[in-house]
């Protein structure tokens, strides 16, 4: 039985404040809405208008020669009346103008010279010089839904109707008091986040501007049941990404380890977590899907699949120019320029420099760590070849160079630790170094108490260098629509951890790696059965090629010291701790060391140098179909079928004694493996009301086996690859709006039968990743934004996770420390709450002025499988805030705003070995302030 504890009291306040909200916008006097649900195909303008007429309840205005040779887009999903005309009028001559609030006149753009026709000033005049083509409103009722929606390939030109007929259109859509429509390519096809059957947030470029979130792993803040954090345990680069989604991900940064959480860029998978801290500069939107995902992207995922989108090319010249300081000596610069060169091509250019100084500090040098220094750029370029075919290329570069991550040691425990008690009885005493508390050795003096200072002496770096490409092609063939995404890219970086946070060499690890990757995804889709099924399919091919070149600097000194003793007959030097050298009798057999050639010696002996090679290739079909059983009833089905090939070459060679573990000259320490898995999806949507979507869905993840390449002691621990790790996922929901669709409120609940979960076990000296058994996770996640009044929006997110394992491997609990049944899963909080209260309102005729603030919750999070205590983070809450003032003419905005106002210092990351007895932990960001000045043009 579940154990059914009374929720935290955040739980209850954060409920509170959902009910009190729906009921503020139940109790605003309802208003018409100029939100519509739309389903129009591609067709003549003119037609197209008219089908925008009876769907929406509007009367539109067209001179019939107006629309003459004009075809429109697309239009399936959800938007506002004003986003609607922006959408199939984008490209053409014509724009529009809102005569009253039924009715909108359909125009020609204003002349571009003095040949040109010259535009009626008013509709008496229009109406006595041409033939109105007048398209009248039908009314859409419960009786009479709109129909499924066609298939949409992405939407290709950006918004480029008249500056004056956008605020018009605006300012009736602010008028019908309804909240702005949120589109989303969760599906492939541009739909509304409200008519997309699949839990998934959506959070717009704009949306986290005001959330002061600054680079993407902030929306866990955010999302419910989702743990984003930065510097990795083990890694010591601050950028190193570890996502988890309802519990499932990868806690593991290196090169052999696959993302369990899919994160992709514009469509195209990114194959390392190295690097997954990015900086959120010109994006259109971020999309965070939970639960498997496979049918539908190139990539298998078993978590979930964050989809990154850029801001794209548009036609009209305009841009940005930004400038943002704050504490810690910030200083950041971005520009953005929207520069079209004709009008079928666009480009796009964007760059951006961040540069913070460190929140931490070293107190051996002085030097700051959690710092941030880098450069970004982004081109991007579209070719609009005709009505049919599109072309998209972009180019992206980024440049890091920081210090480490701002680890800190947290705990040292010798007793029972033969690495930690040999190194400081035989080395440490030798090196002319003091500790605090004026011993020579590592000792917990070296703890300082202060969250943000570390003794560590180690070189501290932590580079960066990513750069790709990617070539999109759309191409429109009447009934089938191809979609080809070419990509290429590369990733360069190097991170150097101090993990014992003292001078001395006792445990250190560098990683300088190399990727590169390159992948073609090719998509068709389209309808059929006059648009009752709407189908996609698709091709993926995904080539990498990964080298690290590796150093583990542990316990250095330690075997040659014990090489040079000379011990009394009858001796031994034990390793634990009291006086050595000791009576043999007095020591276990494993733990006496001591004296030239003694076996035992070279088990201390775990300083390697290495050379690890990864080779990954991926080759996958996948379908989905949804099929329109009834006006109200859809069925889906999807299906993939992934084959994934690894190979592993390594050379691990022990530093002091020169003996290798792995890849002795003349041995091919090569290892190949592939595995191969068939992974369906099953669906049910009902559309019970316009604004109440129903759904179910059955889904399997499937994440590929993999080799252990970190094998300090043995090549024992590298002969066995691990097995691929599988969920079955259960899943209904609610996507629903309320009180004139001036609130939203979205419900998922889940179950996931999770097999051969793939779990990093770090017992030093051995680190290895295991099969370790079978969890069970069920939960769900609530979402509710809604419009209290005009310019007044409350928006709040729960997500609830019962995980818990059934079954372990029975040798994980002889380990040292034991994994067992009662330990809770990594990453997966029982709890995530958040809730945002932002208002807008004129400043006179000066302009607009947004208040913001908002407020996230975590219970407690386990960064380690052991449940290790000293790396445990405690429930804790963020509060964040934001104030901005625009201008009336939109082309100045300065904002300030703060982040972790409460100053939480809460723990991201950790590790702990009891082997060489020593705890390190990363901590979040203290508060910080910050000032931006933008200027739009």
């Amino acid at each position: 039985m579940a154990d059914m504890r009374t929720p935290p009291r955040a739980v209850r306040v954060a409920v509170v404040l959902a009910l009190a909200a729906a009921a503020a916008a139940g109790a605003a006097e309802p208003q018409v809405s100029r939100t519509v649900a739309l389903d129009i195909e591609r067709q003549p303008i003119g037609d197209a208008l008219n089908e925008l007429a009876r769907q929406s309840g509007l009367q539109i205005v067209l001179y019939s020669e107006l629309g003459e040779g004009i075809s429109s887009p697309p239009l399936v999903g959800t938007f506002t009346v004003h986003n609607a005309l922006e959408k199939l009028l984008d490209g053409t001559p014509l724009e529009y103008e809102f005569i009253n609030e039924r009715t909108v006149a359909i125009e020609a753009k204003p002349a571009a010279d003095e040949d040109s026709p010259a535009r009626p000033s008013s509709s008496a005049a229009r109406g006595s010089e041409r033939p109105l083509r007048l398209a009248q409103a039908q009314e859409t009722t419960p009786g009479n839904p709109p129909e499924s929606p066609s298939a949409s390939r992405d939407h290709r030109a950006g918004q480029s109707a008249g500056r004056a007929s956008r605020q018009e259109g605006a300012d009736a859509g602010r008028n019908g008091l309804a909240l702005d429509e949120i589109t989303v390519t969760a599906r492939r096809r541009e739909e509304s986040l409200q008519s997309t059957p699949v839990a998934v947030t959506a959070l717009t470029g704009e949306a986290l501007e005001v959330r002061a979130a600054e680079t993407v792993d902030a929306v866990s803040q955010f999302v419910p049941n989702v743990q984003f954090d930065g510097a990795a345990a083990l890694s010591g680069g601050a950028y190193n990404a570890t996502v988890f989604i309802r519990g499932m991900g990868q806690n593991d940064f290196a090169i052999f380890s696959d993302p369990g959480v899919a994160m992709y860029v514009d469509g195209v998978y990114l194959g390392r977590s190295i690097g997954g801290i990015m900086d959120a500069v010109g994006l259109e939107r971020v999309e965070v899907l939970r639960g498997p995902q496979g049918t539908l992207f190139g990539r298998n995922t078993i978590g979930g699949a964050i989809n990154i989108i850029s801001a794209q090319p548009t036609r009209e010249l305009e841009g940005e120019l930004s400038v943002t300081f704050g504490r810690f000596d910030r200083f950041d610069a971005r520009g953005v320029l929207n520069l079209p060169i004709s009008e079928n091509f666009l480009t796009r250019w964007t760059a951006a420099r961040v540069s913070r100084d460190g929140y931490a500090r070293r107190l051996t040098d002085g030097a700051d760590l959690g710092d941030r220094d880098g450069l970004i750029g982004r081109v991007q370029a579209q070719w609009i070849a005709s009505d049919t075919v599109d072309v998209s290329l972009a180019i992206d570069a980024t440049r890091v160079r920081q210090n480490s991550a701002p680890l800190t040691l947290v705990d040292v425990t010798p007793t029972g630790t033969p690495f930690l008690n040999l190194y400081n009885a035989l080395v440490a005493p030798n090196l002319g170094i003091t500790a605090p508390n004026g011993e020579s050795t590592v000792n917990a003096s070296w703890i300082t108490g202060d969250i943000d200072t570390t003794y560590a002496g180690a070189p501290s770096v932590n580079d960066l260098d990513t750069r790709g490409v990617a070539l999109t092609i759309n191409w429109d063939a009447g009934p089938v629509s191809v979609k080809s995404i070419t990509a290429y890219r590369e990733l360069e970086a190097l991170f150097i951890r101090d993990g014992d946070n003292t001078p001395f060499t006792y445990r250190e690890t560098v990683n300088d790696d190399d990727q590169d990757q390159f992948s073609q995804e090719l998509q068709l889709s389209g309808t059929a059965f006059n648009d009752r099924l709407n189908w996609l399919v698709g091709a993926y091919y995904f080539d990498e090629d990964a080298v690290e070149f590796g150093k583990a600097n542990l316990a250095i000194g330690t075997f040659a010291a014990l090489e040079s003793l000379v011990l009394p007959a009858g001796t031994t030097w034990c390793g634990l701790p009291g006086p050595n050298p000791r009576p043999v009798a007095e020591c276990p057999p494993p733990l006496r060391f001591g004296g030239a050639g003694n076996p035992n010696n070279v088990g201390v002996d775990v300083g390697v140098d290495l050379f690890t090679r990864v080779a990954n290739e991926s080759i996958a079909l996948f379908g989905q179909a949804t099929l329109q059983l009834t006006d109200r009833l859809s069925a889906t089905f999807g299906l993939r079928w992934t084959e994934d090939r690894k190979t592993l070459q390594l050379i691990h060679r022990r530093e002091a004694s020169g003996a290798y573990v792995v890849g002795a000259p003349g041995t091919q320490d090569t290892f190949r493996d592939d595995w191969s898995e068939l992974t369906p999806k099953l669906g049910l949507e009902f559309q019970a009301t316009p604004d109440a979507l129903l759904y179910a869905s059955y889904a399997r993840g499937f994440k590929s086996g993999g080799f252990n390449g970190r094998p300090l002691t043995s090549i024992e621990e590298v002969l066995t690859p691990y097995d691929p790790e599988i969920v079955d996922s259960y899943e209904i929901g609610a996507k629903t709006r309320w009180f004139g669709r001036r609130m939203t409120a979205n419900l998922a609940l889940f179950f996931n039968d999770y097999k051969d979960m793939q779990l990093t076990i770090n017992a030093t000296p051995q680190n290895f990743v295991r099969n370790a058994g079978e969890a069970e996770i069920k939960g769900g996640e609530l979402e509710i934004v809604s419009l209290l009044a005009p310019g007044l929006e409350f928006n709040f997110a729960a997500g609830y996770l019962d995980a818990k394992y059934t079954e372990l491997d029975p040798q994980l609990a002889t380990l040292n420390p034991p994994l067992t049944l009662d330990k809770e899963l990594v990453k997966a909080p029982e709890w995530t709450l958040s809730a945002g209260l932002q208002y807008s309102f004129p400043v006179g005729g000066a302009g607009t002025m947004t208040l913001r603030g908002d407020w996230s919750y975590k219970s407690r999070v386990h960064h380690d499988v052991f449940n290790d205590p000293r790396l445990v983070q405690p429930a804790f809450d963020i509060v964040n805030a934001y104030v901005a003032f625009e201008t009336a003419d939109s082309r100045w905005n300065i904002a300030l705003y703060g982040t972790n106002l409460t100053d939480e210092r809460y723990r991201i990351s950790g590790n702990s070995s009891l082997g060489f007895g020593l705890a390190e932990s990363t901590f979040a960001a203290p508060r910080e302030w910050a000032i931006a000045v933008k200027y739009n043009f």
